[in-house]
């Protein structure tokens, strides 16, 4: 499934007049939230421009009622993350750029064996991407 946002113009007929005569108009955006799957639209929901594209995320997410595995969407926040780990829901989510990994990993001794387990179980697929990024773009040029 993806999770995407469009803006859609409401006022605006006067274009030609703002670009003629450099005018300034004020111009009024509405927000179009759309979960599409396999050119089937499972959610659709309308906003004004202020609506945060994240905060309508869970919204979204919470209305679809087919089981969903995978997420492609752009909104690198934790809550998100924590939403998709405790719905058992496998991120597709390109961190920032610059994004660090949390590195917040401890080591525990088994039977002479060190494992290391990540305290934030949430963000494992974030520090993925993260470190897999990083074999290929060094962000410090």
């Amino acid at each position: 499934m993806v999770i995407d946002t469009t803006g859609l113009k409401v006022y605006g007929e006067g274009e030609w007049h703002v670009k003629q005569h450099k005018a300034s108009r004020r111009r009024t955006w509405r927000k179009l939230h759309i979960a599409p799957v396999s050119q089937e639209i499972l959610d659709v929901e309308l906003t004004d421009s202020r609506c945060g594209d994240s905060t309508m995320f869970p919204v979204i997410l919470n209305r679809i009622k087919d089981p969903i595995k995978k997420v492609w969407a752009a909104y690198d926040h934790g809550p998100i993350y924590k939403l998709l780990y405790q719905k058992k829901i496998y991120p597709i989510i390109p961190p920032r750029h610059g994004a660090q990994p949390c590195y917040s990993y401890y080591g525990r001794s088994y039977l002479g064996t060190r494992r290391f387990i990540h305290t934030n179980p949430p963000l494992y697929q974030r520090d993925k991407a993260i470190n897999f990024i990083s074999q290929f773009i060094d962000y410090k040029k």
